[in-house]
């Protein structure tokens, strides 16, 4: 999702722009429309899946997409290759945030496009650390509430551990940031 996308719900409903409220360098650096979406609430990104008539996904949904049948350590396998995510560091070719879709042999077995580093993204869950200790083995649901909401995936500031597809962070629900953004799910049609 671009900021470009974004625009457009925000214009058609009347939103502010994303707010990035700490940013050492440039901001247009991160904004430009191209580059995937920050500085986006998880209620605005739930706000905007709505509009589309999708959804964010569950962790266990994003995680599974992500990991793949095997549960691998990052998308592409159990061992971390610097040029298959846009993670902490130069060497993939980004200082900061890169277009969605340019590490191409980075994708999941499923498919899924920068589901370790770039920007980390909002899921629907809210925050338990212990909750996959004795939550529901299939398809786990999270909590009915909480006080933050989970975000997968690690960004372009995280290193290669912080964008294992197993890791998982924890963010007010309000909280904006140039590493945070988000993508739609929906419910397959059956």
């Amino acid at each position: 999702l671009t900021h470009a996308q974004y625009a457009d719900f925000a214009k058609a409903n009347r939103k502010p722009p994303p707010v990035v409220p700490v940013f050492a360098d440039d901001l247009s650096l991160v904004i430009k429309p191209e580059l995937p979406v920050v500085g986006v609430s998880w209620e605005d990104a739930k706000a905007y899946c709505t509009w589309l008539g999708k959804r964010l996904p569950t962790e266990a949904e994003w995680e599974k997409a992500a990991r793949g049948e095997r549960g691998l350590k990052w998308p592409w396998g159990n061992a971390f290759v610097e040029a298959l995510a846009n993670s902490a560091g130069q060497e993939d070719g980004y200082k900061y945030t890169a277009p969605p879709g340019k590490f191409e042999q980075g994708r999941s077995a499923f498919g899924l496009y920068d589901a370790a580093g770039n920007v980390a993204e909002w899921v629907s869950d809210w925050y338990d650390p212990a909750y996959y200790q004795a939550g529901p083995f299939r398809d786990p649901k999270g909590l009915d509430t909480g006080k933050h909401r989970v975000y997968r995936g690690g960004s372009w500031d995280d290193s290669s551990l912080g964008v294992r597809t197993a890791k998982r962070y924890a963010a007010s629900p309000h909280q904006t940031s140039a590493v945070i953004g988000f993508r739609c799910a929906m419910d397959p049609n059956l």
